[in-house]
Parts: C-alpha cells; structure tokens; sequence
C-alpha cells in the first residue's frame, strides 16, 4: 500500500504538468513523504503568511508585543488583491489579534502588511532562522511595487511550510497557549477550495453533501503562476501535515491535484474517516 501511495501521488504530480514540491509528516506514525520538497521558490504568495502568524505569535510570547494592541488601517496601508480592510474606512482601528485573524482566514493583504509592521520584518526573518528553516525568506511586504520594481522577492520551500505547522503543533518554539491561538486562527480558514475540499465537506455529482469527522487548519495562497497550500489535517485516529506546491500548473489541475494529495493521505492514514457521517440533500 505504501508505494501504491507514493506512485499514484508521482503519476498525479507528472500528469498535471508544471513543476511541484510536496512534503509529508504523519505525526503518529512518523511516516513522511517527500516530492522535490525542497525545491525553494520566488512565489511563496500567500503561504508566507503562515510564516507572519508563526513569528507574530513568538514575539507576543517574548512579551515584546501583544494581541490586543490596536493597529491602525491608514490610506498609505491599502494594497490590492485579496481581503476586506482595502475596503473599509481609513482610520479603523484593530486589535493586532484581529489583523492576525484577516490575514490566515481571509488572506487579507492589508491586514497582513501592517501585521508585518507590527511585528517587524528583521524580527519575522530571525525567528526564521532562529527555528532552523533554511528557505523561507520574507524580503518585502506583499505588493511592495518598489520592491517589485527592484526584483526582490519572497522565498520558501514545501519542507519549510511544513516544519512551520510541525512545530506549530508540536509546540516547538510557540508554546501551549499561543500555540493554541494560532491553531485556531487556522482551523477557522474560509479559504477551503483546496487541502480541505475533498475532506471535511464535500458535495458530490448528485448534489448530496457529505460531511466528514475532519478538521483542517490551513494556509493557501496563488497568483497567475502559482497554487499551493499547507495545512494540519486531524481526522480521529491521525494528525497529517500537508504541504503542496505547484508552478505553472494551472487551474482546474492544479487545484485538482491539490485536493487528491490531501484525499490520498487521509485514504492511506485513517480510512475510515472518509465513511459517510452525514449527508444532507440540496434544499430545494
């Protein structure tokens, strides 16, 4: 069955075209899966923002900063693409908890460079390396077009993604509490088209929708280049991290390959999860 896993995942990944990086850990077991897991790429997109999260969260532990002190959403912080805060009215007023939480759930871009601010990107980049994570690099806020303009770029790697979320869960370097907090920022995601689709709810072709014992805390992020997402996947009896990566793979593909890595890894781990708990017909 193991090698009937690891090649139908290859032959997925060689199928869809483009080029991938995948990384694996099953936490009670220990089972890990690599596939050019350590490719590091210049087009993290909004997975970096895990990296903001895991570092925010670290810094509020120190005692340097708290979640409830107030960020202020000024004109000059406006940026385009994902999120609300670009919308609402200049001047409002968050808590850093809140900015935290617009950024993992609805991937807001403004949110998420005043977080970097706050924080700090120096601080963001030593506690990178302080965590032993050799490919993920944040050198500019997300749309810096000066940055842009100069050809700096952001970096990360499928391993990294997922020792951020081992450590994350295992509470390496953020401990209990704060650990805690994080986790569940991620595990409120509504951003769930991709690891989480196939897993936790799903609507099959009769337009029955199923609804399965899983929970899954995750990040994505695309541009025109790229899909990926990471994620902590709990079903009852198994706790898998999940990192998927692709380039040039473009949707559906990848966002297909996506959702049946994740898919696959439950089959293989805990089966049983994918029985069919509840189901409920299309209200009409």
């Amino acid at each position: 069955m193991r090698k009937e896993f690891e090649s139908t995942i290859i032959e997925l990944c060689e199928k869809s075209g483009g080029k991938k990086g995948i990384s694996l850990h099953e936490l009670s077991t220990g089972d890990t899966f690599e596939y050019n897991a350590d490719w590091v790429l210049n087009h993290p997109a909004s997975t970096i923002k895990l990296g903001v999260l895991c570092a925010a969260l670290y810094k509020v532990q120190e005692g340097l900063i708290s979640l409830s002190d107030k960020a202020e959403y000024l004109e000059k912080d406006k940026v385009p693409g994902s999120g609300v805060l670009q919308y609402l009215t200049p001047g409002t007023v968050l808590t850093l908890y809140d900015m935290l939480m617009l950024m993992i759930i609805q991937s807001d871009n403004t949110a998420t460079n005043i977080s970097i601010d706050h924080v700090g990107l120096d601080y963001i980049n030593n506690f990178f390396q302080m965590c032993g994570l050799t490919d993920i690099r944040l050198n500019r806020k997300i749309f810096d077009m000066e940055g842009i303009g100069k050809g700096i770029k952001n970096f990360i790697s499928a391993r990294d993604l997922t020792r951020l979320l081992y450590d994350l869960e295992k509470r390496v370097y953020i401990k209990e509490e704060h650990a805690a907090i994080g986790l569940d920022i991620l595990l409120k995601q509504q951003l769930t088209d991709l690891i989480p689709k196939q897993i936790k709810s799903y609507w099959d072709d009769d337009g029955v929708w199923y609804r399965y014992p899983i929970r899954v805390a995750s990040k994505s992020g695309s541009d025109d280049r790229v899909l990926h997402d990471c994620g902590i996947i709990y079903t009852p009896k198994s706790t898998i991290i999940l990192t998927v990566m692709t380039m040039g793979t473009y949707p559906p593909s990848a966002s297909a390959l996506i959702n049946d890595v994740a898919k696959l890894a439950v089959e293989y781990f805990d089966p049983a999860s994918l029985e069919k708990t509840f189901k409920s017909p299309i209200w009409r």
